[in-house]
């Protein structure tokens, strides 16, 4: 049913099942406990499905609780369906922000299928390649994205051979690969190569999307924004406002539909167009755009604010800037401080992450303070991005080199303008 994009029904399937399998549990716990662990690991993903996160992060815990049990018993046995949970599990884990978690759960998930393959190659080569894509997400949460890119190439060299001999099996998840691929290429500054990835992506989601609609679609949406961001890399705005405009419409309808799952994605979406729109000189065009995304947001963070907290901030930086290029200075000034105080806490939990987006908005905000006469703290902001940049050059050689030179001129210019 899930396969056939029957959601619901598919989840109410599941919900029974679950049900069933608690009461046989109950009468012959040793039998039956396997059963009850593959219900709830199905019954996880539909959750996910249905957008109820937090009900399906339960279903994946207490599957990996009874997978653990009778994997002390039957290692040989139910190893394969451990890694499977333990996948899921870091799945789950990281929509609801606990990426440390997150990371944990899939790295033991990537050594028992590492082992499972040595064995029998070709039974468990897809698992494989489907865990290290999770890894590889993962992986650049913590900001180590050299492995992630590392393992995400691996992945896609497995689907790569496993497409070959069966097309219509792997192609979907060849597609996903390539599109994880492209992200990691892109934050490798290999522009040029994360663009002809996620052009191979589009092409194959096109031809899966014809053929089963319900099921690919919302890969299809987002793949195009990532398609679209891509191509803004590469100057080529023209092409990528016509491709995110592409997306948004398949998005829209997608969250008519079921709002809970795609308002994130079209938020996204929003997002590129928002600067697309920005990069033809459409300003009044791009604000709304990010206006939108800005009111999803804030909708998201209220059910969610550990996942999507960090977006949040990201959205309000940018409104800044479309604020500031309609004359609104007040309202810039307030966006980006918000901003700021959003990213200092995140910088708190995961300074690997967000330092760098913290003293973006300390730079932008050492513009916006001047305008309100409040000079010393546009000279404070300036002072802790310089920091900052200077912190994570030495954490990432040439990385952060011009930023950083960017913002001394910065800082110089203020005090030559500043005598306190």
């Amino acid at each position: 049913l899930a396969g056939a994009g029957q959601h619901a029904e598919a989840l109410a399937a599941n919900e029974e099942a679950v049900l069933l399998r608690r009461q046989l549990v109950q009468d012959r716990a040793r039998i039956h406990e396997a059963d009850l662990a593959i219900s709830l690991n199905d019954f996880s993903n539909r959750l996910s499905d249905a957008g109820r996160h937090a009900e399906a992060l339960v279903a994946i815990e207490e599957s990996v609780s009874l997978y653990r049990q009778v994997v002390q018993d039957r290692p040989k046995d139910f190893d394969a369906d451990l890694a499977r949970s333990l996948s899921n599990l870091s799945i789950r884990l990281r929509n609801a922000g606990q990426h440390t978690e997150a990371l944990v759960a899939i790295e033991e998930a990537v050594m028992l299928r590492q082992q499972l393959v040595l064995h029998r190659p070709n039974v468990f080569e897809a698992d494989l390649a489907a865990t290290l894509d999770n890894f590889s997400v993962c992986l650049s949460d913590a900001g180590r994205h050299a492995e992630a890119l590392s393992a995400t190439e691996e992945a896609v060299s497995l689907y790569q051979q496993l497409v070959k001999n069966r097309p219509k099996v792997f192609e979907g998840d060849l597609a996903i690969a390539l599109s994880n691929f492209s992200n990691c290429l892109s934050e490798a500054g290999r522009n040029a190569e994360a663009l002809t990835a996620i052009e191979e992506t589009v092409s194959l989601f096109r031809q899966l999307t014809q053929d089963r609609p319900k099921v690919f679609e919302s890969n299809l949406a987002a793949t195009l924004a990532n398609l679209s961001a891509c191509l803004s890399a590469v100057g080529r705005h023209a092409e990528a406002l016509a491709t995110v405009e592409e997306a948004i419409v398949l998005q829209r309808r997608l969250v008519h539909d079921r709002p809970n799952v795609f308002e994130a994605e079209l938020a996204v979406s929003l997002m590129n167009y928002s600067s697309d729109l920005s990069d033809a000189s459409r300003h009044p065009e791009a604000l709304a755009a990010n206006e939108e995304a800005l009111v999803l947001r804030r909708q998201l963070v209220e059910d969610q604010p550990n996942v999507f907290e960090a977006d949040l901030a990201t959205t309000l930086d940018s409104f800044s800037v479309r604020l500031s290029d309609a004359g609104r200075d007040d309202e810039a000034l307030s966006a980006i401080e918000e901003a700021i105080s959003l990213f200092r806490q995140l910088t708190q939990e995961r300074p690997k992450i967000f330092k760098a987006d913290l003293a973006r908005s300390l730079f932008k905000l050492s513009f916006h303070l001047p305008a309100a006469d409040r000079h010393a703290e546009a000279l404070s902001a300036i002072r802790e991005a310089v920091s900052l940049y200077q912190k994570l050059e030495l954490d990432r050689p040439n990385s952060f080199e011009v930023l950083l030179q960017i913002a001394k001129m910065r800082l110089s210019q203020l005090r030559s303008n500043y005598r306190p």
